[in-house]
């Protein structure tokens, strides 16, 4: 008779640590205004190194412009690629976060927007953006998000871009990277 009563009871406690689970960790992939999951513009490089645990955590020096400039490139678990995460470091006094480039499309903001939309999908939910190019890239700025939607310059046309705002963005470009700055 107590068996009765002991499984349907921990059935329910096990479903519901399996639900809270499944909240914080949909959290753990939302692109919201200077945050991408677990990690925050500002926040110490070691405390967001400790937050991914098993996770694949790497220091690399990515030398942009020919300089040292620090950052970990983290892949945590449901990630498709190994640079999922690229974080930026800077010293300020200690190691902190200076900027967080999103390469992988399990990454997503609250509108569902992240690597691999399309370009329509992005000015449908967050407007038409400000288009943004520079060293390479190019891009649709939006404001609310403070990041950048980076796609391919190749599928753009360099031509194209010195005619307009981001409507010179066909809707069908696909979203390459986000890069969320403070």
């Amino acid at each position: 008779m107590l068996k009765w009563f002991i499984i349907p009871v921990l059935w329910v406690v096990l479903t519901s640590a399996a639900g809270a689970q499944v909240s914080s960790t949909a959290d753990d992939f939302l692109i919201e205004r200077h945050r991408v999951g677990k990690v925050t513009i500002d926040a110490p490089a070691q405390a967001v190194y400790e937050r991914f645990g098993s996770a694949d955590v790497r220091l690399v020096d990515r030398r942009l412009e020919g300089m040292l400039s620090p950052a970990l490139v983290i892949a945590p678990n449901k990630t498709v690629r190994r640079d999922a995460l690229i974080v930026d470091l800077v010293c300020d006094g200690k190691l902190v976060v200076w900027r967080i480039l999103v390469n992988d499309p399990a990454f997503k903001t609250a509108q569902g927007i992240g690597p691999g939309s399309r370009v329509g999908e992005l000015r449908k939910a967050y407007g038409p953006g400000r288009l943004i190019s520079g060293e390479g890239n190019v891009g649709i700025w939006v404001e609310s998000l403070s990041a950048t939607f980076l796609v391919n310059a190749l599928e753009v046309g360099s031509g194209r871009l010195g005619r307009g705002g981001t409507g010179s963005i066909a809707d069908t470009v696909r979203v390459k990277a986000v890069l969320v700055v403070k």
